[in-house]
């Protein structure tokens, strides 16, 4: 099998040669990118959007910055609004210093923008994107974040989230329910695509959204989500890589197919047995713990084992590397992930 047949294989929870191995393709444009490219049989990780975003009665403006990020506004009929992000040095993704919602009058503009959205199919940069990659990984379709994730993520940050919930419960729901309206209009294009790996980035973790949230927010969204796209045979793989353990029964509850980026103690909270027995038939997608990292390659090596024993079978299970991990161990670190996962 190839890497990329191998590493479907595992995502659709069949019987694989080997345990696969892949990361993020951003690693690759790194400063350890040139020894990464000399690792045999790690896979690589790619994200190209089928979809585009179009605005009716609003003006985007973004200028590059001096350090390498950039400054975006949005000028809308009831005001503006501006993000300032940087480029972190791992694998060059961008971080929001300066979020669009700095006081509570800016939701407004927000709840503005979610109307003005419109999604349009760009069907033909997926499959540039997958044609790319070839044989030797995998190109998933992403999807935007939930609407909950995208408040503080996209649009405010943890403390306006937090008047939100605390103060103006009615105006948040009110956003949710219209992302979500808008939101379908991407779901259709997607389940158009030839995509069948399909990625929710949503970034989750019980420390922000706990049960209570879950059950409100996140449950409804990805059973409207799978009934979406499930039909049309797609795969949803939903990166969840925070603490997980209050929300272990909710998630087995969900309708996704692949946990992508679990990450086990001592950086998780919920261990690999616990989460490959409580979520069946999930695949769990297992981001090697970014403490880890700190270790010797024999120590990596044996940790590998050491998770991968921690299942009765070597099925449902795959490994990634999808966090940030210091560029003078990259190489070294993850060729022992893969020799690891070799000899087993």
């Amino acid at each position: 099998m190839t890497i990329r047949e191998n590493l479907e294989a595992a995502l659709r929870g069949e019987t694989v040669e080997q345990i696969p191995f892949a990361i993020y393709g951003g690693f690759f444009n790194g400063p350890a990118g040139e020894a990464l490219r000399e690792i045999e049989g790690m896979g690589t990780i790619n994200m190209a959007r089928p979809w585009g975003v179009e605005y009716s009665s609003v003006e985007v403006k973004t200028e590059p910055l001096a350090d390498g990020g950039d400054l975006t506004t949005y000028h809308t009929p009831v005001g503006d609004l501006a993000q300032r992000r940087s480029t972190e040095s791992g694998y060059g993704s961008m971080w929001t210093m300066e979020h669009l919602v700095k006081r509570p009058e800016d939701w407004q503009v927000v709840q503005y923008l979610i109307e003005d959205t419109h999604y349009v199919p760009t069907l033909e940069a997926f499959d540039d994107a997958d044609g790319q990659i070839g044989e030797q990984g995998l190109t998933m379709a992403p999807v935007e974040r939930m609407p909950f994730q995208r408040l503080w993520i996209e649009f405010g940050d943890i403390e306006q989230l937090c008047y939100l919930l605390a103060d103006d419960r009615d105006r948040l729901d009110r956003m949710i329910s219209a992302m979500t309206r808008k939101q379908t209009e991407h779901w259709e294009i997607v389940a158009r695509s030839d995509a069948e790996f399909i990625w929710a980035p949503d970034n989750l973790t019980a420390d922000i959204l706990g049960p209570e949230l879950y059950r409100r927010y996140a449950q409804p969204y990805y059973e409207a989500l799978a009934d979406a796209l499930h039909p049309h045979h797609k795969l949803l793989i939903a990166h969840f890589d925070g603490h997980l353990g209050s929300l272990a029964e909710l998630i087995a509850e969900t309708p996704l197919d692949v946990i992508e980026s679990f990450t086990p103690p001592p950086n998780g909270n919920i261990s690999l047995h616990e989460a490959w027995q409580a979520w069946a038939p999930k695949v769990l997608w297992v981001n090697y713990p970014p403490s880890g990292h700190l270790a010797e390659p024999e120590q990596i090596k044996q940790r590998v084992h050491e998770l991968v024993a921690e299942v009765p079978e070597p099925r449902r299970l795959a490994f990634e590397i999808s966090e940030d991990v210091p560029p003078d161990v990259a190489a070294v670190n993850f060729a022992a992930i893969q020799e690891a996962l070799e000899g087993i």
